[in-house]
């Protein structure tokens, strides 16, 4: 779904990549911004989105789910949170 988004160059409202600072500074996503789980579980009110889609990514997939879980205890039920993990196709559209 995020890859069809990118590939026709769309923009959804948010992609919030849960990776360690170290990680996210080898690769990106394009738009994405960089809130490591940590901090976003310990404070999940400060990012959440206020209208639109929001992917929530990682490396594997498991680090995603938990900041999602964590967005959707503090959010409305109209908020579109999703969570996936960089997949190879993801990383050829940023490169």
């Amino acid at each position: 779904e995020l890859a069809e988004i990118l590939r026709h160059h769309e923009t959804p409202t948010a992609i919030i990549d849960v990776r360690p600072v170290s990680e996210f500074s080898i690769c990106a996503l394009p738009a994405s911004t960089n809130i490591p789980l940590p901090e976003l579980t310990r404070h999940p009110e400060r990012y959440l989105p206020t209208k639109g889609a929001t992917y929530v990514v990682c490396r594997l997939g498991n680090d995603s789910q938990v900041a999602v879980e964590a967005l959707k205890r503090v959010s409305s039920d109209d908020l579109i949170i999703k969570d996936l993990y960089i997949e190879r196709e993801l990383l050829w559209l940023v490169m």
